[in-house]
């Protein structure tokens, strides 16, 4: 999310803190201290905003020359790694020979997600993944206010919007994975799950696009309608949670990731039925609130946490944003304005969190932090706007003061002055790239930019946008994840390696 993610809505998903220099606001996911800033503890890395302060990874490479390893993916998947303390930490999800006839079921359900929710703490299994029959239901029509989970029978295409795939059958294993930073090494793997999903997601996305996060005591792995899970550093698992189930739109998939402040894990689930907020204990994963987020219906966004003054804030994209009060839920601000679709994680910026959106429209807005109630687009709320070539899935980065983002998900990158919003350079043609779900990620003064090849563009972030160098690593292999950076290295992981790139010590 983490991550972290991813395509069009004729494509699906993937699914910041400033870097505020000398500035009161500091807001990212995680516990604020050093250790983090030599680790990336969630998808969006240390700063929450796919930047690094104390890495410099290379900048040449191909696939001859500068990979220090490559490590096979059991499974597929497009979760952003995570890393702490020398473990690179992924999900991927497993395809079995096992089938479940009922996995298609036409089966009413519960929209009542808190009556469904439990949790497993007070009689864990660690050893052993759960093993669960989850009822399978089309997408929720559409066009409705009346959410009922019944078929839409009107349409033609079985498995929802016309990209989705079909309802799978076979069983899955999802599983979380540490790797050796070192070496590539596996240190351990844990099938957290069992089960046949419920919806086949779109033709571009899979069942494993969300990020986990840690503090580097926990592994805390939302995974939508899988469940939530916590695991300890050497892979057992602690608790899990089952908050019930997402119907995205179009049956489309899952993909945003959750956030981590504190002992407190936020978790986005935004879909077709009753979308809401919710706060977890990460000592045991009791619900500590939920909050409603009615009217609006699927994202694939991720939140963002941050502390301004005394008061910390849960900033939440969707086609309204909206920031909430850490402590209890309760609303704050909201802002319409944005695009169908919302997937780009927010950035924060001295007092102002900058949102933005890019399917059917462009939206890009900076929002005061300390805005309250409705915020209309005339308010001195809004400090500034930029409604162009901004991103569809992948999310921009923020560096030295400047916003790094692509045009809906191709290789034209746009700059601006993230405290005026003016343009230094807008659609800037970035080399040989094409088709890009991945995020933009910056470290060592350069915006790193990876296409769907594994193709990646390193462009100098001063005022140029010059491309320094265009890498490549491997062929026949899909690349959505977001590029991470840690101390002299890069990470790279495709829909079948984890690939280390750097300089052999």
């Amino acid at each position: 999310m983490e991550t972290s993610t991813l395509a069009r809505l004729s494509g699906f998903l993937h699914f910041s803190t400033a870097v505020g220099f000398g500035l009161c606001v500091v807001a990212w996911i995680g516990e604020r201290d050093l250790a983090a800033q030599d680790n990336w503890p969630n998808w969006r890395g240390p700063q929450n905003n796919g930047a690094s302060l104390t890495a410099s990874p290379p900048t040449q490479w191909n696939a001859s020359s500068g990979i220090l390893w490559k490590s096979p993916i059991d499974g597929e998947g497009s979760s952003t790694p995570i890393v702490w303390d020398q473990q690179v930490i992924l999900l991927s999800a497993f395809k079995t020979e096992k089938t479940d006839p009922e996995s298609s079921a036409q089966v009413q359900f519960s929209m009542d997600s808190e009556s469904r929710f439990r949790s497993s703490s007070s009689n864990p299994e660690p050893e052993a993944p759960k093993t669960r029959r989850v009822p399978s239901v089309a997408r929720v029509v559409e066009s409705s206010d009346v959410h009922s989970g019944i078929r839409d029978i009107g349409r033609d295409d079985r498995s929802g919007g016309k990209r989705a795939n079909p309802y799978p059958t076979n069983v899955y294993k999802f599983l979380v994975s540490s790797f050796d930073l070192r070496t590539g090494a596996k240190n351990w793997q844990l099938p957290v799950v069992e089960e046949s999903p419920h919806e086949g997601g779109h033709e571009t996305n899979n069942f494993a696009s969300c990020s986990p996060a840690t503090d580097g005591k926990c592994i805390y792995v939302f995974w939508g309608s899988r469940g939530i899970f916590c695991l300890d550093m050497q892979g057992k698992m602690l608790w899990s949670s089952d908050l019930g189930q997402k119907y995205t739109r179009l049956q489309f998939g899952e993909g945003a990731s959750a956030a981590l402040h504190g002992n407190t894990l936020i978790v986005p689930w935004d879909h077709e039925s009753e979308s809401y907020l919710a706060a977890l204990n990460t000592e045991n994963g009791d619900l500590k609130w939920k909050t409603g987020r009615s009217p609006e219906k699927t994202t694939w966004a991720t939140p963002v946490i941050v502390e301004v003054g005394d008061q910390t804030q849960v900033i939440m994209h969707g086609r309204v944003v909206r920031g909430y009060d850490f402590r209890d839920g309760s609303l704050l601000w909201e802002c319409d304005g944005q695009t169908e679709n919302p997937i780009p994680t927010p950035l924060v910026y001295q007092q102002n969190v900058i949102v933005m959106s890019g399917y059917r429209g462009a939206a890009c807005y900076s929002i005061s932090l300390s805005s309250r109630g409705t915020v209309s687009s005339n308010s001195d709320s809004i400090r500034w706007t930029y409604p162009f070539n901004t991103p569809y899935v992948p999310s921009p980065t923020l560096y030295q003061d400047k916003i790094y983002f692509l045009y809906e998900n191709q290789a034209l990158l746009t700059c601006l002055n993230a405290a005026t919003g003016k343009p230094i350079y807008a659609r800037k043609k970035i080399g040989e790239l094409s088709d890009i779900y991945a995020s933009v990620g910056s470290a060592d003064g350069k915006i790193y930019i990876v296409d769907r090849t594994g193709t990646t563009a390193v462009v100098d972030a001063g005022e140029s946008g010059e491309v320094i160098a265009t890498n490549r690593v491997a062929e026949d292999e899909t690349f959505d994840a977001s590029p991470v950076f840690v101390n002299d290295r890069l990470l790279l992981r495709s829909n079948k390696h984890l690939y280390c790139i750097g300089k052999p010590n």
